[in-house]
């Protein structure tokens, strides 16, 4: 499931299976913005307790603090297929997510946090009773 650019306007776009053209002189919402890599982590999910992203300042001594991540949730067990199982669930207003409740996050399949409040806020907990591992790339714009 690939992230692209949300445009404002499409040519002839009638709803579902309208074109995916943008119209001319119409850039997508993200067009102009800089967004550039400033850290990274490696985090492990705890089995059973609700996690908090790491904080990219305190991980990486990077002082810029990230307007964005990217993250993509590595299976613990190598014959996992990507896409295929549920391996942690989120929600990024604070609020503990379950092994049943929350957004999921599938194996292998990337997704994106914007905003600062909503990197900070982000609770993630294994959906699986496994000790996932996120990998996740910090960005300065969004």
């Amino acid at each position: 499931m690939p992230f692209t650019s949300l445009p404002i306007a499409y040519a002839g776009a009638e709803g579902p299976g309208g074109s995916s053209t943008p119209l001319a002189g119409q850039p997508g919402i993200l067009a102009g913005v800089r967004k550039r890599g400033i850290s990274n982590a490696s985090f492990q999910l705890h089995a059973t307790n609700v996690c908090q992203l790491p904080n990219q300042a305190l991980t990486t001594g990077v002082a810029v603090p990230a307007q964005s991540a990217l993250v993509i949730c590595e299976a613990s067990a190598a014959s996992v297929a990507a896409g295929s199982v549920v391996l942690a669930r989120i929600w990024l207003d604070g609020t503990a997510p379950t092994t049943i409740t929350g957004l999921p996050i599938y194996a292998g399949v990337p997704f994106e946090i914007i905003g600062q409040d909503d990197l900070a806020n982000a609770r993630i907990v294994s959906a699986d009773g496994n000790q996932s591992v996120l990998q996740i790339q910090y960005f300065s714009g969004i």
